[in-house]
């Protein structure tokens, strides 16, 4: 029944990314039906992965920061691979420092690893510094976006699919080919930045035909 609940990105028969929404509103994840029960959540969350995972290439979850709610648990619990965003600033450093230790105390380190986001030379710090204080392997590092991207958030135009891509865009673009090298060749980082004349047509056409 997972289908009936998923948003497909085009036709249902041909969509090759649907959309499952979680909770609609913040404060629903602390409700008493959920907290009273961390088991029956990781049970619930559980299986939908689960299911998902028998019917995708990839699943993908976006979690808040609350660790105090038992849905992220659920989902750090089943994630093969964990990537934890960082602003380079001395709170958020010194914060995800603090997080981490209870995290990999219960789910062990190995799982985990670093995004550095807004990344710009100018906030003063390296990045070498926020890896060694985090104490996480580096994944990747997305540059400072600016009013892009508050513009792409109240637009709902994704920057990936500017033509041709800005840094950010390109950036999300670079971390995703991680896991899909096709993206690469789409992108034209392989090639020239100019190949992005059609880039929005082929990316579009990637999810949804």
């Amino acid at each position: 029944r997972l289908q009936e609940f998923t948003t497909p990105y085009g036709s249902r028969s041909r969509s090759k990314l649907d959309v499952l929404v979680g909770l609609p509103r913040l404060p629903m994840a602390g409700l008493e039906v959920f907290t009273r029960q961390p088991k029956r959540v990781d049970e619930l969350l559980g299986n939908i992965i689960d299911t998902a995972s028998r019917h995708y290439d990839f699943t993908i979850l976006d979690t808040g920061p609350d660790l105090n709610q038992p849905w992220h648990w659920a989902a750090l619990r089943k994630a093969d691979l964990v990537l934890v965003l960082v602003t380079p600033t001395e709170h958020s450093i010194r914060s995800l420092r603090n997080v981490m230790e209870p995290l990999t105390k219960e789910l062990g380190r190995e799982r985990f690893e670093l995004v550095i986001n807004r990344w710009d030379e100018g906030y003063g710090v390296r990045q070498a510094d926020i890896v060694e204080v985090v104490g996480l392997k580096k994944f990747g590092t997305i540059p400072e976006g600016g009013i892009a991207c508050g513009r792409s958030i109240n637009t709902h135009r994704p920057l990936v699919l500017e033509s041709p891509p800005d840094d950010v865009g390109e950036a999300i673009i670079a971390l995703a080919g991680n896991f899909y090298p096709p993206l690469l060749e789409i992108s034209g980082r392989r090639g020239k930045r100019s190949a992005g004349g059609k880039l929005f047509g082929r990316l579009t056409r990637l999810f949804v035909e």
